[in-house]
């Protein structure tokens, strides 16, 4: 149980009751900051500053302390995280220079599924509706299998409100760049254990402007959201039933520009030829979106109990999501889908938290998914496929002393089923996609420790082994990929991705001050990229002609990444709401055995003060 209050130091302790109890908590007063607890990738709660795993929280507070317009968007000012951002509505999330399927994303502690290898959409989560993040800065695998890499970004929701309460709240936004305007709306309850919560969220917003081009045509987007919560809350533990809806339509920007530099767009004449058209002042200061655009739909349903016997505790989450995206690019007929694809994923994690031994605390679990994603649209990115992910796995931890202590063990087998796609089949057939059948299979680990010789400073030093399978894109490719510009060829003899890291801080902590000093060593196995194919004649590979995209196949080399963070933030008291903060992250990246011209990562993030 965690007990906290600002201004008093915060309290966990591990109750065993059988029967009425009560317990009275005295908090001892604190001039330093809150202790925040964190319970990502790790056997129990823990509080943040003696856990030996890397990470960072982000209260809904912070979040909106900044003129983010998404979620990513507000943790980017993070030490160590950055964002791919082509957009206000689109941000995908950086890990000490690592993105897409190497970070793991969560959603009240369940993996969140949604096409994430692609880089035209973001994260499918409601900012509204969030109450904390959890950023694991380093391999989380042990916790949740493959794809936790680089780290895991952990979304909670609120918790249940106090008993015998019932709260409504309106939250409401404006952004001047492009006239974005947001209102969500919540309330909650909990009468005798029975609790609810439900929230609604609107937003729209025009086209952004910079001081290049203006206004940028056709990169508006409006969204509306909603989601809701029913548990009940007894001594024997807890069950709640959760539903949430995502649903985004965005602009795609084009860039295409008449002989005085100004943005056209696709139209049709009275007669029905194609034609482009010059782009209207109305049209630029207005929230309508053109073709062509797109449309990011998230549906999920779940559950989440724990149950309390004797000593111990049982946990249970079960989850069903469908994510649709649909790509719209017909000027004949706007309702077209150009591409449609549904993934359908159902997650389960079970995990029993055993009776403490000694003061060790211990969990064991299963977790994985079934996955199916399905083709509907005219144009084919990925092939149909199905995925089977399995997962044991063994968490422990001790804090004795001046010392906290912890680590875990897991084997993870993901099983991947991909159909064949035939097109032209009334003509000349031509195999889109070939059939595969692929298993992967990985043993992952992590030990950890951190000394607190006092209450000012504080040592951590953690291993960890991450472990990632391939993505069905890197595997299946063929095609062109106009939101990349590339003509994309996958590789049915990749395997999987596996890490080595390793992390060392140091923390520093007065009633006033905050320092912290953080390295890290990453060794990266047979890591995936993109290489661009030449011809014979030892130029670009060009295989469609008629699209003119450059040909890139996805190989695989060992890479090494190196980097740190470092921070300083001075809260004078009794100024709680008065900081001043100053961080710089940098990383490296390189693969090994490559000359000076290629060696180099992509997309690794600059150096930032800030």
């Amino acid at each position: 149980m965690e007990t906290s209050f600002i201004g008093y130091k915060t309290e966990v302790i591990h109750l065993h009751i059988t029967a009425d109890t009560i317990i009275n908590i005295a908090l001892q007063p604190d001039l330093k900051e809150m202790k925040e607890v964190i319970v990502t990738g790790l056997s129990r709660s823990t509080e943040l500053r003696i856990s030996p795993v890397p990470a960072v929280i982000t209260t809904r507070e912070q979040l909106f302390e900044y003129s983010a317009t998404n979620l990513i968007d507000g943790l980017a000012n993070k030490p160590g995280i950055e964002q791919l951002t082509t957009g206000p509505a689109i941000s995908k999330p950086i890990i000490r220079g690592l993105g897409s399927n190497r970070i793991l994303t969560l959603y009240n502690g369940v993996r969140q599924e949604g096409q994430q290898w692609g880089g035209e959409h973001g994260i499918e989560i409601d900012e509204f509706s969030i109450e904390k993040i959890e950023i694991i800065k380093g391999p989380g695998s042990i916790a949740y299998g493959s794809d936790a890499m680089a780290g895991v970004i952990n979304f909670f929701t609120p918790h249940e409100i106090e008993e015998g309460k019932i709260t409504g709240v309106v939250d409401a936004g404006y952004q001047t760049n492009n006239n974005q305007y947001s209102i969500s709306g919540a309330t909650s309850g909990n009468i005798n254990g029975f609790n609810w919560r439900a929230r609604v969220t609107s937003k729209e917003a025009g086209n952004y402007q910079n001081i290049y081009d203006g206004r940028v045509f056709n990169s508006g987007f409006n969204e509306f959201n909603w989601d809701a919560q029913v548990g009940l809350n007894k001594s024997w533990g807890f069950s709640h039933i959760y539903v949430s809806s995502f649903d985004q339509h965005l602009g795609i920007i084009t860039g295409n520009r008449d002989v005085n530099g100004n943005f056209t767009r696709a139209n049709i004449d009275t007669i029905g030829q194609h034609l482009e058209t010059t782009v209207t002042d109305e049209e630029l200061n207005g929230y309508k979106l053109f073709i062509p655009n797109q449309r990011i739909r998230h549906f999920r349903v779940g559950s989440s109990n724990q149950f309390y016997f004797d000593k111990s505790s049982l946990m249970l989450k079960l989850d069903y999501q469908v994510n649709n995206r649909e790509a719209f690019g017909h000027i004949d007929d706007p309702n077209e889908q150009e591409i449609a694809l549904k993934l359908k994923t159902s997650n389960y994690n079970i995990k029993y938290l055993l009776a403490d031994f000694d003061n060790w605390e211990t969990s064991i679990g299963v977790s994985g998914m079934i996955q199916s994603n399905t083709n509907f649209g005219a144009e084919f990115l990925i092939p149909d496929y199905k995925l089977f992910d399995a997962g044991i796995y063994a968490l422990i931890q001790n804090e004795f002393n001046k010392f906290m202590l912890s680590g875990g063990i897991r084997y993870d087998n993901r099983h991947i089923n991909s159909k064949e796609l035939v097109l032209n089949e009334t003509g000349t057939p031509e195999q889109k996609f070939a059939p595969f059948t692929k298993n992967f299979n990985n043993l992952s680990g992590s030990i950890g420790g951190s000394y607190h010789p006092d209450e000012v400073w504080n040592f951590k030093l953690n291993l960890s082994r991450g472990f990632r399978a391939p993505t069905l894109p890197e595997l299946s490719s063929n095609g062109a990929h106009d939101g990349a510009a590339r003509y994309e060829i996958g590789n049915i003899n990749l395997i999987a991705e596996t890490s080595l890291q390793a992390d060392l801080g140091i923390e520093f902590e007065t009633d006033h001050t905050t320092l912290q000093i953080a390295g890290f060593y990453n060794h990266i196995d047979n890591f995936i990229y993109l290489q661009k194919l030449l011809n014979s004649q030892g130029n670009d590979s060009i295989p469609d002609p008629e699209n003119g995209a450059v040909a890139y196949q996805y190989v695989q080399n060992n890479a090494n990444l190196f980097g740190g963070e470092a921070g300083v933030d001075i809260h004078p008291h009794p100024f709680h709401w008065l900081h001043f903060e100053n961080t710089f992250s940098i990383v490296y990246g390189q693969q090994v055995n490559q000359p000076d011209s290629s060696k180099n990562l992509p997309f690794m993030p600059a150096p930032k003060f800030k």
